[in-house]
């Protein structure tokens, strides 16, 4: 069978880096093509080449046999290329309908035709054996929903290739299983997939040839019968790993987190934990058990109704994230590029939001302090660092890949020195938004700079300090040990 793509010779250097060199990649038509690689490996740039979001220094891009220059992101789709990354690109105010035919609204001297927009959806919907109401609006469905629906707008262009760019990272392995169908599917009508995951048990699942790619270069490419995960991961990481997640012996401590009795009407009920000095505790089960809710009440974005926390000894009440933030506890929240992050600032200043009341002075802010708050976080973000060096004129504006943003978003943890952090899967519950929550001023719990703990909230509580029981933030002291 001929392949329907070809690269070839792909290479590609941002300054200071080389993101890809000599990259090969060969896919048939009605195949599941799989590439997979550490974060940084260069699976995103090498996509993006193929998309026409970047051009390639070197190397030839074969479509059918004819070499071709991708000129931009029109001309791919033109050419029969639908790409889905990773970052839904749906507007969750309009209908399934409408999302679907983004970009190709069928109208007539410039007006909508509802009638053929909803044709289209519902017969792009059944193609795909996808059972979703197209007149439903977009942000009440299930982020599994809406990952089908994203991958339904790209089959709407009647593609000859799909990239399919960590299409499961925020789905658990139940909501998982509808998309595989769709990608079934989609392989059954002919297209070539090209599926990009972390997760190399689906990648055995739905593959039918894997490309290992490692720091930026290709190690190989197989049939996927016969391969095993462990063989997977040692050409990606280039070493037989004989544990992959090891366990490391820490001594435990006393308990510095007690939660008692806490309890939310409709969300959660009476739940008691406790959390020693260098331990980890799970909190496990299916979506809407309430385990996410039960972290945010913890942090201070939900209040709870009754019940009790402690920190240390002392009775927290933890009724906003800044107050949290002053306890010493900090969240890692489920859509960490929404609400964890701040996508127009640079990594460091992103790092540093925590703890800016350390940082500046009569409210100038400090340059040097900044550099070190991001160095003090601990090692840099894998795959933002290395592969996003920040370059050119406006160095703050160059953003990581995708799958960096959570990296990004684990590293203002540390920096704000807490005790405790509540890192979070990617996945929102249904029919919910981590935004729908306002303080008793009105000012929403869900914006970053609250769920990052910076300065700024209802009483200005500044992160490295804890209010004693019943006062605000004058006359609080500093934590022990700063």
């Amino acid at each position: 069978m001929s392949a329907v793509l070809e690269m070839r010779g792909i290479s590609k250097s941002f300054p200071g880096i080389r993101a890809l060199s000599d990259v090969d990649l060969a896919v048939d038509a009605g195949e599941v093509h799989a590439i997979v690689g550490e974060n940084g490996a260069g699976k995103s740039t090498l996509m993006k080449i193929l998309a026409g979001v970047y051009q390639p220094d070197e190397g030839v891009i074969r479509l059918d046999g004819e070499d071709v220059r991708i000129a931009g992101p029109i001309d791919a789709r033109r050419r029969g290329i639908g790409m889905v990354y990773q970052e839904l690109n749906l507007v969750p105010d309009l209908t399934v309908a409408e999302n679907i035919t983004l970009g190709a609204t069928p109208s007539r001297f410039g007006l909508v035709q509802r009638r053929r927009l909803h044709d289209e959806a519902v017969a792009v919907l059944e193609a795909l054996d996808a059972r979703i109401d197209p007149s439903a609006i977009l942000g009440s469905l299930t982020v599994s929903q809406q990952q089908i629906v994203e991958i339904a707008k790209a089959y709407a262009q009647r593609p000859s290739i799909i990239v399919l760019d960590e299409p499961t990272s925020s789905l658990s392995e139940h909501e998982s299983l509808a998309l595989f169908q769709v990608v079934r599917r989609m392989r059954e009508d002919g297209i070539a997939i090209i599926y990009i995951s972390h997760r190399l048990r689906e990648v055995l699942d739905l593959a039918d040839r894997v490309t290992v790619l490692r720091d930026g270069r290709q190690i190989e490419t197989r049939e996927s019968e016969g391969l095993t995960a462990g063989e997977m991961i040692r050409l990606m990481v280039g070493r037989d790993l004989t544990d992959v997640f090891p366990k490391r012996e820490v001594p435990i401590g006393e308990t510095v987190l007690e939660v008692e009795g806490l309890s939310r009407s409709g969300a959660f009920e009476d739940v008691s934990l406790s959390v020693r000095a260098g331990e980890i505790v799970g909190l496990a089960g299916l979506v809407g058990a309430g385990h996410t809710e039960v972290a945010r009440a913890v942090f201070g974005l939900d209040r709870a109704q009754s019940g009790t926390v402690r920190v240390d000894g002392a009775e927290v009440h933890a009724r906003t994230p800044g107050k949290g933030v002053a306890a010493g506890i900090a969240y890692v929240p489920e859509d960490r590029k929404r609400d964890g992050i701040v996508p127009s600032a640079s990594i460091k200043d992103n790092i540093s939001l925590p703890v800016l009341g350390r940082l500046s002075t009569g409210g100038m802010d400090l340059a040097l302090a900044r550099e070190g708050a991001g160095e003090g976080s601990g090692d840099r973000p894998r795959g933002v660092a290395a592969g996003h060096r920040p370059t050119g004129r406006h160095p703050e504006r160059r953003q990581p890949a995708e799958g960096g943003h959570r990296e990004v978003a684990r590293g203002t943890a540390p920096s704000a020195d807490p005790r405790r952090a509540h890192p979070r899967r990617g996945r929102r519950r249904e029919g919910r938004h981590p935004r729908d929550h306002r303080g008793a001023r009105g000012r929403r719990h869900g914006d970053p700079a609250d769920l990052l703990g910076a300065p700024g909230g209802a009483r200005g509580e500044r992160p490295h300090l804890r209010a004693p029981r019943g006062q605000g933030l004058r006359g609080a002291e500093p934590r022990g040990g700063e």
